[in-house]
């Protein structure tokens, strides 16, 4: 876990996370060759973590797990339903990816795509920040693998509360 103060947004805490798992060595629990992102407020289980890392094929390449279908998103609001249904092809259409979820965190990486991603010339920092991450993984030649799961809308804490509390770090 990092502590960090200030304000920082998601693209660059992501980047902090991702630069400590890259440079992880030894230690009780070794090296890795996985790494996996996730939202901490529960809308991502972690116990769908195994079949996630299962899923990942010895290659550079990441898997990112999607909802399948509206249904396997549990108590979304209409708001999120829309911006879902519309984003991702928009998405699609611009970046020429091929990934129907374009805008989910709960990705699991092989280490050496992390470590050759250029994460000094990220330009994004918020929501956008998980897009053109993966669009500078498929353009270095990453292979995108996705899992189906249910998503299912934040179990705990809230947008206004994380709002507040990095507010109150400054």
């Amino acid at each position: 876990m990092l502590h960090r103060t200030g304000r920082r947004g998601l693209g660059r805490s992501h980047i902090d996370g991702i630069r400590l798992a890259i440079q992880h060595q030894g230690g009780s629990s070794g090296n890795f060759d996985v790494i996996c992102q996730m939202d901490a407020d529960l809308s991502h289980d972690p116990q769908q973590l195994p079949a996630l890392v299962a899923r990942a094929p010895p290659t550079p390449t990441l898997c990112s797990a999607r909802a399948t279908s509206p249904a396997a998103c549990v108590n979304w609001p209409k708001r999120r339903r829309f911006l879902s249904r519309f984003a991702n092809p928009h998405i699609r259409s611009v970046t020429r990816l091929t990934a129907r979820d374009c805008t989910t965190g709960f990705r699991c990486w092989r280490r050496a795509m992390l470590a050759a991603l250029p994460l000094d010339e990220f330009e994004s920092d918020g929501y956008s920040f998980l897009t053109e991450m993966l669009y500078v993984a498929h353009s270095s030649g990453a292979r995108i693998r996705e899992v189906p799961i249910t998503f299912v809308e934040r179990r705990q804490g809230n947008r206004s509360c994380r709002a507040a509390c990095s507010s109150n770090r400054r």
